[in-house]
């Protein structure tokens, strides 16, 4: 997930938090996340290279269901699928998907999604990322990115 963070922050690495605040019904602040600069790891000029090539609509699938899929809205987001097989059981030849996943970004948030079985074994020969962690994270990127202001990544010099 961090990885794709550095993309999104032009390649500046920032600590990774799940919690923001948290406050008292009366607006008392029990713990805050306060910001940091951060370290940049990864050079600018190659951050928004890769958010470029990954914000490409138009070099995806020419399907209306895989650029769906990987959209939000009308807002530029950086997507990715990935999906890891499982090595068939003896006696078959089958390779069934087993680690599904879709990490994307906006200059705001990152999302990825991870769907499988948690005991490890194989997914149904249908699954993919596409039907199973891309609804999941479109959903949320929905959700999270509703009250925000569309934003672009800043080109480097």
């Amino acid at each position: 997930m961090q990885a794709y963070s550095v993309f999104a922050n032009n390649g500046v690495k920032k600590d990774v938090y799940f919690i923001d605040k948290i406050e008292t019904s009366d607006g008392t602040i029990i713990e805050e996340h306060i910001a940091s600069d951060g370290i940049e790891v990864f050079s600018p000029a190659a951050s928004y290279i890769i958010s470029k090539v990954l914000s490409d609509t138009s070099a995806k699938p020419e399907s209306s269901y895989w650029r769906n899929a990987l959209s939000v809205g009308n807002r530029l987001v950086a997507a990715k699928t990935g999906t890891a097989n499982k090595p068939p059981k003896k006696g078959s030849t089958a390779i069934l998907p087993g680690d599904l996943w879709t990490a994307g970004y906006t200059p705001q948030i990152t999302t990825v999604v991870w769907a499988g079985n948690v005991n490890g074994a194989a997914m149904s020969p249908k699954a993919e990322s596409l039907n199973s962690a891309a609804p999941i994270w479109k959903q949320f990127m929905e959700f999270a990115l509703a009250d925000l202001p569309k934003a672009e990544w800043k080109k480097p010099e």
